[in-house]
C-alpha cells in the first residue's frame, strides 16, 4: 500500500514470496489473499443513490427504485452509471472499534490538560458533557484526482477531539466520499452522517470495558469554499457572504474583473447567532430569496449541542497562510507596484532576499527548507507559515522601509501568540489588539483597498476563534490536507475511484490496528528491536527512529547516535578539567578522548533530536542551537562521549543577546544576538528545547533567535 502496488503487482509479489519460502504460505490469489483483511474490517462501505437531490430508498427485487419527490422510476444500474451516488461509511461501526482498543482508551486517559486545544476552550465547556462523552471535528474538501479531467472527490473525515492533538491523524475517520464533476449538495452528502450523529447523540456506545459514550459533532473545519457550502449560505463573493458576520460588503473593479471587499472593522455588532439565522432560513423558504445571505437550512442544524453560526472554525491555513500572507509576499513583488516604497521586486532586492532565504538552516522541527521567493505560487502552507513566523522579520529588516517592517510585525505577533501551546489573557488581549490594528492600517500605508478581501476581513474573527475553540493549531486544516494527499495516492486507475479510496483506506486501518496489537500486547523483546520499530513507522504517524543512525551510548533520557563514519579526537587541557569537575573524578589516558557523533535522540514521546554545529554532513539543518533549563540560549559545538557509565556531555558556546526588537505594542519575539567567544561543558539533561537561528542582513556575526512555536502541530 505504501508503495501504490496494484493488484497484478501484489499477485506478482505472493507468487514470488511463495517461491522463495520453504513452502508457500500465501494464497496464490490476490482476492483470496484481500479478503482476510475485508473480513476484518467490521464497517461496510453504503452506496447511496439519490434524485433531486434526496436520498433514494431501497430497491426492488428487479433493481428498481421510485424517487418520492418527482415519482421517477430509476434503475440502480443506470445510477451506477450516470455516477448518481455517494459512498458512505458509518461511524458507529468506526467509533465501536476505537473505543474497544486498548491503545486508544490509554490515549484517551492521557490527553495532557495543560494544553489549550478544543476540551478546554469556552465552548466546549458550555456543553455540559459528561465524562465519557466524546465530540468530533469534521471536514470536506475538494480534491482533484486526474490533471486531464474536472471529476474531483470530497471525502468527509472526522477527528476525536478527546484524544491528544498528535495522536489525531492517526485515529481519523473517513465517513464519506463523493466523487463527481459538481460540488455535492451538502444537505444531501451530510444527510446520512447527521442522522447518525443524531442517534449517536442519544443512544451512543458501549466500550468492551463497559464505558457508555455519547458523540457529538461540535466544530467543522473547512476553508471558505466549502464553509458556506456547509453552512447554506452564500459564498464569500457574495452579499454577506461572512459566515460569522452580516456585512454586506462592496464590490470593486480589480483588473479587468470585479472583487468584493470589507473595510468595515468595526464588526461587533453584526456577528450573526443561531436564532437570527433560522429565522432568516424560514424566511427563504416563503421568499425563495437569500436573507442576509443565508439561502436556506443547514442538515447539520439539526445536531444536538451545534450551533450552525458558532461552530466552524475561521482556519487559519487557509485564512492566514493561504490567503493573507500571500497575498501581502505577492503585493510587495508585483511589478504594478514598482514605483512604491514597498515594492521588493527589483533585480537587486530579489537576490539580496533569495541569498538570505537560501542560508537559512531550520531545525528538523520544520519539514520544507526555505525555498526561492521565484517559486512564491508554488509554496505550500507550511512553508508560507515558518516564512511568516521565522524568516520574514529578519529578511525584511534591511529591504522594507520601517514602517511596513512594523506593521507586518502586528501580524507576525497575533499568529505567535494564536499558535502556542497556550495563552494567558493578557496574551490573547494583546494579540487581538494586534490583528486589529494590522487590518485598520492597510488602507493608510498601501493605498490599495484590494487589499480588503476576504481572507483580510476573516482576520477580524480570529480572535473570537481561539476564544471560543483554543489555540489556532487546534483546529486548522492541516490535519484533513495530509489525509487527502494519502487518500489520492490509494487509487492506481480511474474505474471507481471512490471505491478504490474507501476499501484501501480500511484495509489501511485493518493493518494499523493489527501492528499497533502486535506492539501493545507482546512483550517479547524481539518486537522493540530498531528492525521492528523501523517497520512500524510505515504504518504510523509517530516516528520512533532516526534515520540512517545507530545508537552508540544510552542513559535514562538520551540515546547517542551516531553515523557510520565517527572521529576519535584529543580533548583540550581546558575541556578535560571541566569534564572531570563534572564527573568528580580524574580521566585517565584512554578516556582523555571524545567521539565526534553527529546527534542524540531524547527517548521521550516527543523526540528531540540535536547536533553537533561541527557535524558538516547537514548541508541545509542545523539543530545545535538550544535554550538549557536555566534560560540561556547556547550553541551546541561538540558532543562527547566514550566515559565510564555512558555519561554524555555536550561543549557549549553561549550567546550573548544584544537586543530584542520589539513587535506589537512593545513585545519582543526575537533576540538578536551574536557568539560570545565562552565555552563550557554541560549535560543533555539540561537540554529545555530548540531555537531557531537565522542570520541577520546586516552582519555574519550577528543573528536571529526565536523560539519554535509548539512542538504540537506537525507540518
Amino acid at each position: 500500500m505504501r508503495h501504490g502496488f496494484s493488484d497484478q503487482a501484489l499477485e506478482d509479489t505472493l507468487a514470488l514470496l511463495n517461491i522463495i519460502l520453504p513452502y508457500p504460505i500465501f494464497c496464490s490469489s490476490v482476492e483470496t489473499f484481500l479478503k482476510k483483511f475485508d473480513k476484518k474490517t467490521a464497517t461496510k462501505v453504503q452506496k447511496c443513490y439519490y434524485c433531486c437531490e434526496s436520498l433514494l430508498g431501497e430497491a426492488d427485487l428487479n433493481g428498481n427504485v421510485v424517487c418520492e419527490d418527482c415519482s421517477t422510476q430509476h434503475s440502480i444500474r443506470v445510477l451506477e452509471k450516470n455516477k448518481q451516488f455517494f459512498l458512505y461509511i458509518p461511524v458507529r461501526e468506526q467509533m465501536q472499534n476505537l473505543v474497544d482498543s486498548k491503545t486508544f482508551q490509554d490515549l484517551l486517559a492521557s490527553q495532557k490538560v495543560q494544553q489549550n486545544d478544543i476540551c478546554k476552550s469556552t465552548y466546549y465547556k458550555s456543553l455540559d458533557l459528561d465524562a465519557n462523552d466524546l465530540t468530533l471535528q469534521i471536514n470536506t474538501d475538494g480534491v482533484s484526482p486526474f490533471n486531464s479531467s474536472n471529476v474531483s472527490f470530497w471525502p468527509l473525515f472526522a477527528t476525536i477531539n478527546e484524544i491528544p492533538h498528535v495522536y489525531q491523524r492517526r485515529y481519523m475517520l473517513l465517513c464519506g466520499i463523493w466523487l463527481n464533476k459538481t460540488k455535492p449538495p451538502m444537505n444531501l452528502f451530510l444527510h446520512k452522517f447527521v442522522r447518525e450523529l443524531i442517534d449517536l447523540g442519544s443512544d451512543g456506545i458501549m466500550s468492551k470495558c463497559g464505558t457508555f459514550s455519547r458523540i457529538y459533532v461540535i466544530l467543522v473545519t473547512c476553508d471558505s469554499v466549502a464553509r458556506p457550502c456547509v453552512q447554506n449560505i452564500n459564498q464569500f463573493n457574495g452579499k454577506f457572504g461572512c459566515s460569522f458576520c452580516m456585512l454586506e460588503g462592496e464590490v470593486i473593479t480589480v483588473g479587468k474583473g470585479h472583487a468584493r471587499i470589507y473595510r468595515e472593522t468595526n464588526i461587533e455588532h453584526l456577528r450573526r447567532n443561531e436564532e437570527q439565522h433560522i429565522e432568516d432560513a424560514k424566511k427563504v423558504l416563503l421568499d425563495q430569496e437569500s436573507v442576509n445571505g443565508v439561502k436556506g437550512f443547514s442538515v447539520l442544524s439539526l445536531l444536538p449541542k451545534f450551533d450552525i453560526t458558532v461552530c466552524f472554525s475561521v482556519e487559519y491555513m487557509h485564512c492566514v497562510l493561504l490567503g493573507v500572507v500571500r497575498t501581502f509576499i505577492e503585493f510587495w513583488l508585483d511589478g504594478k507596484n514598482s514605483q512604491e516604497p514597498f515594492y521588493l521586486g527589483t533585480t537587486e532586492k530579489m537576490k539580496a532576499m533569495d541569498k538570505h532565504l537560501l542560508q537559512i538552516k531550520p531545525p528538523y522541527e520544520i519539514t520544507r527548507p526555505p525555498r526561492s521567493l521565484k517559486f512564491i505560487k508554488k509554496w505550500k502552507a507550511t512553508e508560507l507559515k515558518n516564512f511568516l513566523l521565522y524568516y520574514s522579520y529578519p529578511m525584511l529588516q534591511n529591504v522594507l522601509p520601517s514602517k511596513f517592517v512594523s506593521h507586518w510585525g502586528l501580524l507576525i505577533f497575533a499568529v505567535n501568540i494564536y499558535l502556542q501551546p497556550s495563552s494567558d489573557l493578557h496574551q490573547l488581549a494583546e494579540a487581538k489588539k494586534c490583528i486589529f490594528s494590522f487590518v485598520e492600517k492597510i488602507e493608510k500605508l498601501y493605498a490599495d483597498e484590494s487589499l480588503y478581501k476576504f481572507n483580510t476581513h476573516l482576520l477580524l474573527h480570529l480572535p473570537e476563534n481561539v476564544q471560543q475553540f483554543g489555540m489556532l493549531w487546534g483546529t486548522s486544516a492541516f490535519p484533513f490536507e495530509d489525509a487527502n494527499g494519502f487518500l489520492s495516492r490509494l487509487y492506481h486507475n480511474s474505474n471507481s475511484v471512490d471505491s478504490q479510496l474507501s476499501r484501501r483506506y480500511l484495509r489501511f486501518r485493518v493493518i494499523q490496528e493489527e501492528w499497533e496489537n502486535l506492539f501493545s500486547n507482546n512483550t517479547d523483546d524481539r518486537y522493540s528491536s530498531e528492525s521492528w520499530i523501523k517497520l512500524l513507522d510505515r504504518f504510523s504517524c509517530r516516528k520512533f527512529t532516526c534515520k540512517r543512525r545507530m545508537p552508540i551510548s544510552r542513559n535514562d533520557e538520551w540515546a547517542v547516535l551516531a553515523s557510520k563514519s565517527f572521529k576519535k579526537m584529543k580533548m583540550s587541557s581546558i575541556i578535560r578539567n571541566a569534564i572531570e569537575q563534572k564527573i568528580f573524578n580524574e580521566l585517565n589516558d584512554d578516556m582523555a578522548n571524545f567521539h565526534y557523533f553527529c546527534s542524540l535522540l531524547s527517548n521521550t514521546r516527543r523526540c528531540i533530536i540535536i547536533h553537533s554545529f561541527q557535524m558538516k554532513s547537514l548541508e541545509k539543518r542545523n539543530n545545535s542551537v538550544v535554550e538549557l533549563s536555566n534560560g540561556e540560549i547556547v550553541l551546541i559545538q561538540n558532543i562527547l562521549t566514550g566515559f565510564h557509565d555512558n555519561m554524555v556531555f555536550l561543549e557549549v558556546e553561549s550567546f550573548e543577546i544584544l537586543n530584542k526588537p520589539t513587535i506589537g505594542y512593545g513585545n519582543s519575539i526575537y533576540a538578536l544576538a551574536e557568539l560570545s567567544g565562552c565555552r563550557w561543558i554541560t549535560t543533555p539533561n539540561m537540554v529545555s528545547r530548540k531555537i531557531m537561528l537565522v542570520n541577520s542582513f546586516k552582519s555574519t556575526y550577528q543573528f536571529y533567535l526565536c523560539y519554535l512555536v509548539n512542538d504540537i502541530e506537525c507540518d
